[in-house]
């Protein structure tokens, strides 16, 4: 499929060499063209036919068809576990590919661009063995398929090298990122031929062969890279960098800059003791245990502070603008998994939280110089219930619901940092303290969970999907955790943000 691309590219590079080294259906490109771009993906059209039919004397087969020798997926646990062998897969169809946004930089060998086919067809031959919750499919025989819509990102890049006393290009391992618009597979002789189940089966399979696709990409996306990235330098070995890349009168360097921005995202919780870490001062609630920042048992001092706070923090602190934290209110969390054998959306709605309170402070370590505080807690047991609604898959079979959801997390340990900064109220002149950042890293003992009305109140097929729910209760609390965190830590964020700026930091933590 992206064959033709790396031999575009290929093509696009020999294209630019005008001499008569390079054969006729190659059209150079020279290097200092200001429309190189232009002049590349023409070159390619160009080559398309050549690209089918193989170019024999540069070494490059034919795209058709495309052969895939094997593609092996095993995913999944074993409530929900793929295992399909592909062999002998001949794709018809790459040479009517269509090549757009190409992008050139001749002096860094660099080539970028979209690849797309209308239809790309495949036949081979399978082995599946796959569990979905209570269904098992099995069977060897044909393959068929189709794909519509299909694009491909594709980067293409190269170093020089010297070789016969000339500079050659060595391409690098291709990096394409595969989209598929649509999908249709046909598995013959499931369930030995069995023609009502084989029919329903494949009836599922289409139903849901997007996932399936996807399951495959990778894999495609890997062998296609190893296989056009030998296409490609094939193809090059042929001619020098110059005769593919010949300069016309002055030479003209581009200079491109490619700038990576990396999103930090901040994983927080739990900051309920941050609120009582910081309060002294005749105007502050006599319950809230004043702690001095010379104490040479400050970090004791906080301990014991947010100790006798607890019992304040279930019945909420309205003079600090703290609601009552039993239960405590999550408005929403959004879950979207998206690899693997599960592909899953969910909403989490009236979400409330008991046993937030019961927290144990196992140990406090206040930096006063950086302006950060560690904390170690324990929550013996967190019971959760909320309205959810899903809509996703595992492998092939739909999951859909709306209800009642119940969840029930114990043995809970958790490592907090949280990093503050000061800054000068501008009405009063004073110092403040605010919270910037929150880290926490947490284990959960054991977790279970219990969605009622899945399946639209089909009780076997939802005691299933529980069950596989709590048989892998680490991997959901694991993408449970990350949406939590960040919503409860922007709440709890909030409310001690509320009170610094309502005390300046020589009231809350005075020398």
């Amino acid at each position: 499929m992206s064959a033709l691309l790396v031999r575009a590219c290929l093509a696009a590079a020999l294209a630019r060499t005008i001499l008569g080294a390079l054969p006729p259906y190659i059209k150079p490109c020279k290097r200092t063209d200001p429309d190189i771009d232009i002049c590349v993906a023409n070159s390619i059209e160009s080559l398309r036919g050549k690209l089918a039919e193989g170019i024999p004397e540069l070494g490059a087969p034919p795209i058709e068809p495309l052969y895939l020798d094997q593609v092996r997926l095993l995913r999944g646990p074993s409530g929900a576990r793929l295992d399909v062998n592909l062999t002998d897969i001949k794709v018809a169809g790459p040479s009517t590919f269509k090549v757009r946004d190409l992008k050139v930089n001749v002096d860094d060998i660099l080539f970028t661009f979209k690849v797309s086919f209308d239809r790309l067809s495949f036949r081979g031959k399978y082995q599946i063995d796959a569990r979905v919750l209570l269904l098992r499919l099995s069977g060897n025989g044909d393959l068929t398929g189709n794909f519509t819509g299909y694009d491909s990102d594709v980067i293409l890049t190269a170093k020089k090298v010297y070789r016969n006393n000339g500079e050659y290009l060595d391409f690098e391992r291709m990096k394409l990122a595969i989209k598929i618009g649509t999908a249709s597979v046909y598995l013959n002789n499931l369930f030995g031929g069995d023609p009502i189940l084989g029919a329903a089966s494949n009836q599922v399979l289409n139903a849901n062969s997007a996932l399936f696709v996807e399951e495959l990409r990778p894999v495609l996306e890997s062998s296609l890279a190893d296989l056009f990235t030998d296409v490609a330098n094939k193809i090059t070995r042929s001619f020098t960098y110059d005769e593919l890349f010949p300069v016309l009168m002055n030479t003209f360097f581009f200079e491109q800059l490619l700038s990576t921005m990396t999103a930090m995202k901040l994983v927080p919780v739990l900051v309920l003791f941050l609120v009582s870490r910081s309060r002294s001062t005749s105007d502050i609630p006599s319950f809230l245990k004043i702690c001095h920042r010379n104490d040479p048992n400050l970090n004791e001092c906080i301990k014991h502070s947010v100790e006798s706070l607890k019992p304040h923090l279930k019945v909420g602190i309205p003079s600090l603008h703290i609601p009552p934290c039993e239960p405590l209110h999550v408005p929403q969390v959004e879950i979207k998994q998206a690899a693997g054998p599960v592909s899953i959306s969910s909403t989490y709605t009236n979400i409330r939280v008991r046993g937030a309170t019961d927290f144990v402070l196992k140990s406090v370590k206040i930096d006063l110089d950086k302006d950060r505080v560690r904390l170690k807690l324990y929550v013996p047991r967190l019971e959760m219930t909320s309205n959810y609604t899903m809509e996703g898959k595992i492998l092939m079979l739909p999951i859909t619901g709306k209800g009642l959801a119940y969840g029930n997390y114990t043995d809970i340990d958790a490592v907090v940092t949280t990093q503050n900064e000061h800054y000068q109220d501008r009405k009063t002149g004073k110092t403040h303290s605010r919270v910037t950042d929150f880290y926490v890293d947490f284990d959960v003992g054991h977790a279970s969970v219990q969605l009622e009305n899945l399946f639209n109140g089909d009780e076997t097929l939802a005691d299933a999907m529980n069950l596989f729910l709590n048989d892998n209760w680490k991997t959901v609390a694991a993408e449970i955790k990350p949406a939590l965190e960040d919503t409860v830590a922007e709440l709890f964020k909030n409310f001690s943000n509320k009170i610094y700026s309502k005390y300046p930091l020589e009231t809350l933590l005075p020398e």
